[in-house]
């Protein structure tokens, strides 16, 4: 896994990585900084939408991922892919968690 100091959202071009055994290509929808952040997904067989609300609470923010996805392919990995999704997605929020723990990104 990558990851990087800061992102910045500027645009909502398409990018692609590698996630759950997948190429996949998304592209940013919807951005409210310290609000929301959202971005629909395609890879082979599905499609999904993908958002974290972000909400500040005394001593930190709250962050609750939302996820819809479909296709034919999403339907035949969902055994799989479901357990998965839930153990990936704790450890992004751990690794959010540990990177805002040494402070907010550098200066541009």
């Amino acid at each position: 896994m990558r990851t990087c100091s800061a992102v910045r959202v500027q645009s909502t071009r398409p990018y692609s990585f590698f996630s759950f055994g997948a190429f996949v290509t998304s592209e940013v929808v919807e951005y409210e900084p310290g609000q929301r952040i959202a971005w629909d997904a395609k890879e082979l067989g599905g499609k999904g939408h993908h958002g974290w609300v972000l909400e500040r609470q005394s001593g930190g923010t709250f962050v609750r991922t939302e996820e819809t996805q479909k296709g034919w392919g999403i339907t035949l990995a969902k055994p799989v892919l479901r357990p998965m999704m839930v153990r990936f997605h704790q450890r992004w929020l751990e690794g959010l968690a540990e990177v805002a723990g040494k402070g907010g990104p550098p200066p541009p």
